[in-house]
């Protein structure tokens, strides 16, 4: 769960680089991404110290242990991360797009019609 936390934090902080979001928006995003990332990590070394308690392992094999986790952990967060990189095309600049802005007048709102009537006007017959 944590581990798609941060791939989506990634996937939303790539999105924002890819449409050419503000500059805060991005390092809001960033900062998210890694607050996802240390959140996934450290559930990591939290499981990987439960599981080499439970195993008997001695204080320094259990350090061994959730050092190692950590790191293998980080591995294939960050190759995953490449893989959505690459995946969406976002290695190479994309330029934002551009658009016009057409000038709009102001009217005023249409007056509310009466409950059962038609705002089309009524054919003679």
């Amino acid at each position: 769960m944590l581990e798609a936390d941060a791939l989506r934090a990634t996937n939303i902080r790539m999105g924002l680089e890819g449409v050419g979001a503000s500059e805060a928006e991005i390092e809001a995003a960033k900062k998210q991404e890694d607050a996802a990332q240390k959140r996934y990590l450290d559930q990591t070394a939290i499981d990987a110290r439960r599981e080499a308690e439970a195993q008997g392992m001695n204080k320094e094999a259990v350090e061994d242990h959730v050092l190692s986790s950590v790191a293998q952990a980080d591995a294939q967060l960050e190759k995953r991360m490449e893989a959505l990189d690459s995946e969406l095309g976002l290695s190479e600049a994309v330029e934002a797009p551009k658009f016009e802005v057409a000038e709009v007048a102001e009217s005023s709102p249409p007056s509310p019609t009466p409950k059962g009537q038609s705002a089309e006007p009524a054919l003679q017959v």
